[in-house]
């Protein structure tokens, strides 16, 4: 009988996929997706364990899992964008417009604000009131 795939390297795939699926979750950085990388990794853990649980990869040649992987991951960044490129500027999100909506603007100089010296002068004093 001729091994092949994660048999002919000695490794029992099913027993180190969760470890496996872990790292590769919480090690890769996926800049290109709109979701901040805690969700994100979060997200695919939970999509990759559903997804290979269901695969005897053992069965497989190495390179599979890996080729699925990428192909899963590319649809999870295509998704997030909802399939448009994110270069292109589209409507806000509910979130984006919150954020938006919300967040107040920085004003003045903070650096006339700060408790120093150099800011008691009748100058600094004039700039900061100016600034406010």
């Amino acid at each position: 009988m001729r091994l092949y795939g994660w048999r002919k390297y000695g490794i029992d795939f099913d027993s180190e996929k969760a470890e496996l699926l872990e790292k590769l979750a919480t090690q890769i950085f996926v800049t290109e997706h709109k979701l901040r990388w805690p969700l994100e990794q979060r997200i695919r853990l939970s999509y990759t364990q559903a997804i290979f649980s269901s695969f005897d990869l053992n069965q497989y040649r190495i390179e599979f899992f890996f080729e699925l992987y990428n192909s899963w991951l590319g649809l999870h960044i295509d998704r997030s964008h909802l399939f448009k490129s994110p270069k292109i500027k589209g409507d806000t999100s509910f979130i984006e417009r919150y954020l938006e909506d919300n967040s107040s603007h920085p004003t003045g100089i903070d650096s006339l604000r700060r408790d120093i010296p150099e800011n008691k002068t009748f100058i600094n004093r004039m700039m900061n009131y100016i600034h406010s």
